[in-house]
């Protein structure tokens, strides 16, 4: 539920989308074509991957994608200081579409 309504939000404010269910699939999305704008993603997910383990593989294999994460829990807010997410920003849950798409304007302002 909380996906579908991320990606509701992200078409409002004129975004295109592909989901993944859980972390080995978005890893797959990749692979199979890596030319993507950002990556957001929740940093607890299903299939034994976590948000921050995608979020450096995208680092590591797909470098000019943008990569935000967002979690509910604080946490693992705190749990990022255990990953080296060097630039990447965190979107603390719950939050409005403004503040969505300030959060994706300043990831793109912030790295490029």
């Amino acid at each position: 539920m909380v996906r579908d309504l991320t990606v509701e939000r992200l078409h409002a404010l004129g975004y295109d989308t592909v989901q993944a269910n859980d972390g080995p699939s978005a890893i797959q999305i990749f692979k199979n074509d890596a030319a993507f704008d950002l990556l957001l993603t929740d940093i607890v997910m299903e299939g034994g991957l976590s948000g921050f383990e995608v979020a450096q593989w995208v680092q590591n294999h797909a470098p000019q994608c943008h990569i935000l994460l967002t979690s509910g829990f604080s946490e693992q807010m705190a749990e990022a200081s255990n990953f080296d997410i060097g630039e990447l920003r965190v979107l603390q849950k719950p939050y409005s579409l403004a503040e969505l798409q300030q959060r994706i304007n300043d990831v793109f302002e912030t790295i490029d």
